[in-house]
C-alpha cells in the first residue's frame, strides 16, 4: 500500500467514525474495523475489476497464507492507527479518573476550614489536651470543622459562599495552594 493509503480511503473511513466514536468495547471497534477492511477490499476490488478469491486450501500455502495474514494484520493495524490518529472516542460516564492537572472545585467545607482555622482548632483543643497533629487530635477535626460551619452566621456563610465562587472562577489564593 501505498504511504498516504488512508487519502485514498477516507470517505469509508470517515462514514465509520460515528460507529468508532460510539464503540464501548474493544470487541465493537473490531467489528467496526472488520467492516472498513471490508469496504476498502470491496472498492480495490472494483478498482481494479479482478476478483482476487483466495485459494479455498489457502493452509496448504504455508508462505501464500502467511503473506496473506500479514496484509490482514498490516490493514487492521493501519484502521486501527486512524481512527485513533483522527477520531475521538466518545467518553462514557465513569471510564476514567480525572486527569492530573485538572482544576480542582472547591467546596464551602475547603472554604471554612481556611478562613475559620482558628475556630477548628480551638474547637478540638476544648475536647482534647493532645497537640495539633497528634492522631487523637485529628480524629477530632472532621466533627469539629461540622460544628464550626453548623455555628456560622448567616453573613458568615454568605462570605464563604461568596469565596467559594471566587475560587472556583479563579483559584485560591497562593498562599492558600501553598496549605
Amino acid at each position: 500500500m501505498p504511504k498516504t493509503w488512508s487519502k485514498l480511503f477516507v470517505p469509508i473511513l470517515a462514514s465509520n467514525s460515528d460507529a468508532w466514536k460510539n464503540a464501548k468495547s474493544k470487541s465493537e471497534r473490531n467489528d467496526v474495523v472488520q467492516v472498513v477492511a471490508s469496504a476498502i477490499k470491496d472498492h480495490i476490488k472494483s478498482a481494479d475489476g479482478e476478483d482476487d478469491e483466495i485459494p479455498s486450501r489457502l493452509d496448504e500455502v504455508s508462505v501464500l497464507y502467511a503473506c496473506w495474514q500479514n496484509i490482514c494484520l498490516n490493514l487492521f493495524q493501519k484502521i486501527w492507527n486512524w481512527f485513533g490518529n483522527n477520531v475521538a472516542k466518545k467518553v462514557h460516564v465513569g471510564d476514567s479518573a480525572p486527569k492530573k492537572g485538572c482544576k480542582k472545585t472547591t467546596s464551602l467545607r475547603d472554604v471554612v476550614k481556611v478562613i475559620y482555622k482558628d475556630r477548628i482548632r480551638d474547637f478540638v483543643s476544648a475536647q482534647t489536651d493532645e497537640l495539633a497533629g497528634r492522631p487523637s487530635w485529628l480524629s477530632r477535626y472532621p466533627n469539629a470543622l461540622t460544628q464550626v460551619m453548623g455555628a456560622l452566621t448567616q453573613d458568615e456563610l454568605a462570605e464563604a459562599e461568596k469565596l467559594v465562587d471566587d475560587w472556583n472562577d479563579d483559584g485560591p489564593p497562593r498562599d492558600v495552594q501553598r496549605m
